[in-house]
């Protein structure tokens, strides 16, 4: 989590040539790091690798209310803004 703070508190990360390929790079991005932070939390709340219904569900929740977080976070760093959905083209 922290290092997912202190990569949105950045202005600026990397530069990539062209919409495509820039929006291809951040989306794989986030998908890769929401998804390393699920398998952290659902590891924290299943030590013993318990595939539950209720763990599973609790860490995507804990990763979707962390993500809300993220976003708010960035409408306050210069350069960034956050999105309700990142959806938009």
């Amino acid at each position: 989590m922290s290092g997912i703070y202190w990569l949105s508190s950045r202005s600026v990360l990397v530069v990539v040539e062209g919409p495509v390929r820039e929006k291809l790079f951040f989306k794989s991005a986030h998908l890769i790091a929401y998804a390393m932070l699920a398998w952290c939390w659902w590891r924290a709340l299943a030590p013993q690798r318990q595939t539950r219904w209720s763990g599973l569900l609790a860490a995507v929740g804990l990763t979707i209310l962390y993500g809300i977080s993220d976003e708010i976070h960035q409408l306050f760093v210069p350069g960034r803004h956050g999105q309700v959905c990142g959806c938009a083209i």
